[in-house]
């Protein structure tokens, strides 16, 4: 598909040309019905700004992403398919500090933002399995931060699954185990609650904010 190779930046091998198409295919589907080059064409120009970002996530995936064939082809449910891809994407670029910092902040208020205006009500699901995928990748990207090591999820991931403020001791709890733990640095204490709390407004707050999106 000429169209959506010409408008990547990276020159990539087949199999992430492969990944970038489907995200665009799902995409003109999701947002047009229909796939044709006019609605490939239209979605290339009307959502730049998206498929420029999801372009950059396949450019930092990992070198080993050699195919997307976890992921089953699914025009029948465009929403579906678009969500499978994008946690395809996030679970394929290697958490580091200088990732935890740099991509998946703004990857997470960008593609929620999009989830949120153009999957329908009835999708709900959906953005909630991107949701719980969003506090997983935070609470890593904490430990990453903080902590040196991602080992902290495994404390955290039975919180993932709602939002972090149905309960009112989940922010408490997790804080605790940053005090309790031994590698945690206490003299930076306040900058940990500090990017929780950013974290939480990054991922809920859009989730509180649903109505603005409509």
């Amino acid at each position: 598909m000429d169209l959506v190779q010409n408008f990547s930046k990276h020159k990539y091998a087949p199999a992430k040309q492969s990944i970038l198409r489907d995200i665009v295919v799902c995409m003109a589907l999701l947002l047009c019905g229909k796939l044709s080059i006019p609605t490939i064409e239209a979605t290339l120009h009307c959502f730049r700004p998206i498929i420029s970002h999801y372009d950059y996530l396949i450019s930092v995936a990992s070198m080993s992403l050699d195919s997307n064939e976890s992921v089953r082809d699914d025009e029948h449910h465009p929403g579906q398919w678009f969500v499978d891809m994008t946690l395809f994407l996030w679970d394929s670029i290697p958490l580091t500090a200088n990732v935890s910092q740099s991509v998946f902040p703004n990857s997470i208020s960008i593609i929620l933002d999009f989830m949120y205006k153009y999957l329908s009500d009835e999708n709900d699901n959906l953005i909630n399995k991107v949701l719980v995928s969003a506090r997983n990748i935070e609470i890593k990207c904490l430990g990453v931060i903080h902590m040196k090591t991602d080992k902290f999820f495994n404390e955290m991931k039975h919180l993932t699954e709602q939002s972090f403020l149905r309960n009112e001791k989940t922010v408490t709890y997790i804080i605790e185990s940053y005090l309790a733990n031994q590698t945690a640095s206490k003299e930076k204490y306040l900058l940990f609650v500090q990017d929780l709390l950013t974290a939480i407004k990054r991922v809920e707050g859009i989730e509180g904010d649903k109505d603005k999106y409509g």
